[in-house]
């Protein structure tokens, strides 16, 4: 067998990077201490849907493969929502049948259609293996995170000197490069081929790199064209290995805009769950082909993915109907199950229930909504709307400790069911707390309660202790002008007869929300803290920036029915910062999450993985704060590129505290991950992609002058030989989705390359 030849291969960023991509020959990868081997999403290659014109398929959210006879039958998703299909193949190639190798632990589960046509349980693959698609040489192909990797090999060199390949639906193929890459020009961009390597083996299993090239592309017919690998052979009767890497979707731009992880969860044995959505295809019909992770038919959908407590992917499942579906929150079950909510406007899901019968119609143009997924991840248990005649969105999830669930959103619905108290007239959208019993076969919603003004009344976050829920959002009723404030209420008897008892809003002359409610302290002393943003310019002593994070305290309903404020504190810079997330360890320790327009002023403190903003039109940032004391902020991250880059999730691991995870959303496509990358070509179509990523926050800081790679803060870090004076610390940035986010690790206030 063929001893694969580690390269530094050129990626951008709506690819996904792999650790073995990152390293040079030679070089020593070294996983921070304490922390576990950063997830990768990879889905496998798996058995084609019955009647499909193939063998074997890989889809990335971005881009597909099919596996025919002698090459693939790519799909690759443009700027303008179109698919691409362009076709690969050995010319004069005979036709086989190919050969799995490399099986994975991870399932793939196809759950969209009708119930009869669902398949659970599909084996995946790393790699497929033609034999004798020429005359002593086989072909083979694995999944890589950065693109899809083919390369040939033969028993005696002099059968693989030169071998010739065909694409068919491009618009020209070029050598570039002196023969080191191969570029594919269709009309939204540029494919790459790219990282050509080949070499020789002898029979002690020692290995030696040849010279090869990619050589004579010449066009052979309409959209169709040729291209040759050269091999300079040395001994002809050894065997022979090329081995370049397709990196499909260099330039192109990816499935829709609704692309972004909006909540991260942990199992007791450390497992990790992400939901979020991806976007698609309004005009793509429901095909087999696309039933993975493509689209029931509308223009986004729910993934919902568990990962191993070592990052490997266990089962990852799409939900979609023919409308628009938005993953918000995610709640774990005593037995395993996972529940999604979120929000529907697809006018019928075509799923269906154990009983044969269809899971859902429409109540009105949009509707909230809660699934239950099996522990397997094989099977959609049941599925609920949520809400009335009118647009009812679904903004976060809580389990409690006796089972129940609870759901917050907004509505603008005047008939929603199993309502609590006399509602006033609907003059806007009104926030909404609902509880549903989900231990019977169909849940049930036990009742509603609405959060009423004469404004406009919002709900994002939501805690429960002792049979009180506390909750924050933000309402207009309080302001002439419809200015927003933060609003802080409290519903008494949630497990049986809810009552709201307390509702408080705060804020100045400009707009103010609250995003997360948090408990503090001792339960005899116990506060509430609520963290939102502000943009008044008399609100706690005034936004430094046009947008300032507040956090603001609060004795707890049972010491003080009045809930005097205890404390107020502002965070911030001379930009605008946008909080989005919180997360806190079992020591209290709280994290913060969002988007941040400051430039410099941003107190990127305490050995960041990213300390430079990119200059893009926002960065995410996350951030370690103290409130007690100062300074506020103790430890500090940009997180971004030269487009627009957002945190939504953040997630302290419950199991290791030095781990914080983080999801989101960017459009930034400007972050190489080895030290010869290049940029791509601007592109007018961009879109967004959804990221996780995996910080260790012990990790130790870059010693200055070293020759060797520091423990990157983003988990895997490789020594680089990187030209052009890059710093050598190279951070492993996991992605669960349609594409690529991460940072260089670099030197503090050092320029971005």
């Amino acid at each position: 067998m063929f001893r694969r030849l580690l390269g530094a291969l050129c990626v951008t960023a709506v690819l996904l990077v792999s650790r073995e991509a990152l390293c040079q020959p030679g070089s020593v990868a070294a996983r921070a201490p304490g922390s576990p081997p950063s997830p990768v999403f990879l889905p496998g290659i798996a058995p084609a849907p019955e009647g499909a014109a193939g063998h074997f398929e890989l889809r990335h959210p971005g881009a597909s493969a099919l596996f025919t006879g002698t090459g693939l039958a790519l799909r690759l998703s443009t700027g303008d929502q179109r698919a691409r299909e362009l076709g690969w193949q050995v010319a004069g190639g005979r036709a086989t049948r190919p050969r799995a190798e490399k099986p994975r632990e991870a399932k793939l589960h196809r759950l969209l259609g009708a119930r009869d046509a669902w398949e659970p349980g599909l084996p995946t693959y790393a790699g497929l293996r033609y034999s004798g698609v020429l005359p002593g040489v086989d072909l083979w192909f694995e999944e890589r995170a950065e693109g899809l990797e083919y390369g040939f090999r033969a028993e005696r060199g002099a059968d693989l000197r030169r071998v010739k390949l065909e694409y068919t639906g491009a618009l020209a193929v070029r050598v570039v490069e002196q023969g080191r890459a191969l570029e594919v020009e269709l009309p939204e961009g540029v494919l790459r081929e790219r990282g050509l390597r080949c070499s020789q083996e002898a029979e002690d299993g020692a290995s030696w790199e040849v010279e090869c090239r990619f050589a004579e592309a010449r066009r052979v017919g309409t959209g169709r064209w040729e291209y040759a690998i050269e091999v300079s052979v040395e001994r002809p009767e050894l065997p022979v290995v090329v081995d370049p890497v397709i990196l499909w979707n260099s330039y192109l731009g990816g499935l829709g805009t609704l692309n972004g992880i909006w909540d991260i969860e942990q199992n007791g044995a450390g497992e990790l769950f992400i939901a979020g959505s991806i976007g698609v295809s309004p005009s793509t019909p429901p095909r087999s082909e696309s039933t993975v992770f493509g689209s029931g038919g509308g223009g986004a959908d729910v993934v919902v993915a568990k990962y191993q407590r070592d990052g490997t992917l266990a089962w990852s499942v799409l939900l979609g109907g023919n409308g628009i579906e938005l993953g918000r929150a995610l709640a774990l079950g005593a037995a395993g199950e996972v529940y999604v909510a979120g929000t529907t406007t697809s006018l019928s899901v075509q799923w269906e229930r154990p009983s044969g019968t269809q899971s859902s119609i429409s109540l009105g143009s949009a509707d909230g909504f809660v699934a239950r997924i099996a522990a397997s991840g094989s099977e959609l248990e049941w599925f609920q709307r949520i809400g009335g005649n009118g647009d009812d969105l679904i903004q976060n999830m809580l389990r409690t400790a006796n089972g129940q669930l609870y759901v917050i959103g907004d509505t603008t619905s005047n008939n929603i069911p199993d309502l609590k108290g006399t509602p006033k007239t609907i003059l806007g959208s009104e926030a909404f707390l609902t509880r549903i019993d989900p231990s019977a076969p169909t849940p049930k919603v036990l009742w509603t309660v609405l959060f009423q003004g004469m404004g406009n009344e919002s709900l994002y976050d939501l805690l429960d202790e002792d049979g009180f829920m506390y909750v924050t959002g933000s309402t207009s009723s309080f302001s002439a002008d419809g200015s927003l404030d933060a609003l802080v209420a409290v519903v008494r008897g949630i497990d049986s007869e809810p009552e709201l008892v307390q509702e408080l809003h705060l804020g100045g002359s400009g707009n103010e929300e609250g995003r997360a409610v948090r408990f503090s302290g001792p339960a005899a002393q116990r506060e509430v803290r609520v963290f939102g943003t502000t943009r008044s310019d008399n609100f706690g002593g005034g936004a430094r920036g046009g947008a300032d994070i507040f956090v603001a305290t609060y004795p707890t309903w049972s010491l003080d029915p009045t809930m005097r404020q205890k404390a107020l504190k502002l965070l911030g810079s001379d930009g605008e910062d946008i909080l989005i997330c919180v997360s806190a360890d079992a020591s209290g320790q709280v994290y913060l999450g969002g988007t941040t327009s400051a430039v410099r002023s941003f107190p990127m403190t305490g050995g960041g993985f990213d300390s430079t903003y990119s200059g893009g039109e926002v960065d995410g940032f996350v951030a370690r704060v103290g409130l007690e004391g100062e300074p506020a902020i103790q430890w500090a991250s940009y997180v971004g590129g030269e487009g627009r880059d957002e945190v939504y999730a953040l997630r302290v691991d419950a199991l290791d505290p030095t781990r914080l995870l983080l999801g989101g959303s960017t459009t930034s496509k400007d972050l190489p991950y080895s030290g010869d990358g290049y940029s791509p070509s601007p592109n007018p179509n961009a879109f967004n992609a959804m990221f996780l990523l995996s910080v260790d926050l012990d990790a130790s800081p870059e010693p200055d002058g070293g020759t060797m790679g520091p423990f990157s803060p983003l988990g895997w870090s490789c020594g680089s030989t990187a030209p052009r004076g890059a710093p050598g610390a190279w951070g492993l940035v996991t992605l669960v989705g349609l594409g690529l986010l991460g940072s260089r690790r670099r030197k503090r206030l050092a320029p971005r390359v």
